[in-house]
C-alpha cells in the first residue's frame, strides 16, 4: 500500500512540474529577432543579464543605464532601458527566472531597476523576487535591460506585415492581385493556392476568425492601409471558419464586424502565414 501511495505521489509531483513547465512555455517565448525573451502577457522583451552579453556584472546605477544604450548598439534594436520595479516584479510573478535560466543558465544576482528614491535605487532578484535598495552611486549590481515592441513591422522579405505579438504575417487582400471577389470554396480551393504560387510561398493560408479578430484588436488596418491603401478594410473578407455546411464566417478588418454569410457570396480574402 505504501508503495502504491509513493507511486501516485511521484506521478502527482511529475504532473505538477510538467504543468508548470507548460505554463512557462506558453507565457514566454525566446525571440532572438526581438533581442531576448518575450513575455506574451506584458509584451515586454527581456535581455539576458548584462554579465552574459558583456555589459558588466557589477556596475552602479548610471553605468547600468548607459549599458542599455550599449546593448542597443550591439543588437541594433532600439528602446532598451532599465525595467521599472513594477515590471521586474511582474516578470518574477510570471516565473521569468525559470525561463531565463533555461535560456541562458543564469544565476540570481541583484539587478538594477529604473526606480530611484533620493540617493538609492531599487534592485530585484528574479529567482527569489527579493527587492532591495542600493546606493545608486556606490552600490554595485547586475542589470537586465527590457524593451517594448511595436505590434507591427512591414517585412518585404516575408511578404507582408508581421504582427510581433502573434508571429503571423498578413498579406494584401485578394483585390490587389486578382481584382475580383471569390466564393468561399473558390478562395480555399483556388485563391490561396494561386497566391502561394505567385509568391513562391506554400505556407500562405486563410486566417481563422480568431486570428482576424486579434489582428483587428492590434489596429491592423492602420498599418495595412499604409502599404495597401483602400484594399478592403471596410468590407467583409473570408476566414477559414465555417458555420454549418452552407455558411462561413467573414470579418471586416476596418469596422471589426463579424458575419456568417453564404459560401456562395463573393468576398475578398487576406492570406496569412507563420514564418
Amino acid at each position: 500500500m505504501n508503495a502504491i501511495r509513493t507511486c501516485w505521489l511521484a506521478i502527482a509531483i511529475l504532473a505538477s512540474v510538467l504543468s508548470a513547465a507548460s505554463a512557462v512555455a506558453e507565457d514566454w517565448e525566446f525571440r532572438p529577432d526581438l533581442g531576448g525573451a518575450l513575455d506574451n502577457d506584458t509584451h515586454l522583451v527581456w535581455a539576458p543579464l548584462a554579465s552574459t552579453w558583456g555589459g558588466g556584472a557589477s556596475v552602479n546605477w548610471a553605468a547600468a543605464q548607459a549599458g542599455c544604450d550599449q546593448l542597443a548598439q550591439q543588437t541594433q534594436l532600439s528602446g532598451w532601458r532599465l525595467p521599472t520595479l513594477d515590471e521586474a516584479q511582474t516578470a518574477v510573478n510570471h516565473n521569468a527566472w525559470t525561463y531565463f535560466n533555461e535560456a541562458w543558465g543564469e544565476g540570481d544576482p541583484a539587478c538594477w531597476t529604473a526606480n530611484k528614491e533620493g540617493k538609492k535605487s531599487w534592485t530585484v532578484r528574479f529567482m527569489t523576487g527579493v527587492a532591495a535598495m542600493l546606493n545608486a552611486k556606490n552600490g554595485l549590481a547586475n542589470f537586465r535591460a527590457v524593451r517594448e515592441i511595436e505590434y507591427w513591422t512591414y517585412r518585404e522579405d516575408l511578404g507582408g506585415w508581421l504582427d510581433h505579438h502573434t508571429g503571423l504575417v498578413w498579406g494584401p487582400t485578394s483585390t490587389t492581385w486578382s481584382g475580383a471577389g471569390w466564393s468561399w470554396d473558390a478562395a480555399m480551393l483556388f485563391g490561396i493556392p494561386q497566391y502561394q504560387q505567385m509568391t513562391g510561398n506554400p505556407n500562405w493560408r486563410m486566417p481563422t476568425l480568431a486570428e482576424a479578430q486579434t489582428a483587428y484588436a492590434h489596429n491592423a488596418i492602420v498599418y495595412f492601409d499604409q502599404t495597401w491603401p483602400g484594399t478592403g478594410g471596410g468590407f467583409l473578407a473570408w476566414t477559414s471558419d465555417v458555420d454549418g455546411r452552407k455558411r462561413a464566417w467573414a470579418f471586416g478588418m476596418g469596422p471589426g464586424n463579424t458575419m456568417a454569410v453564404s459560401k456562395a457570396s463573393s468576398l475578398w480574402f487576406r492570406p496569412v502565414y507563420r514564418p
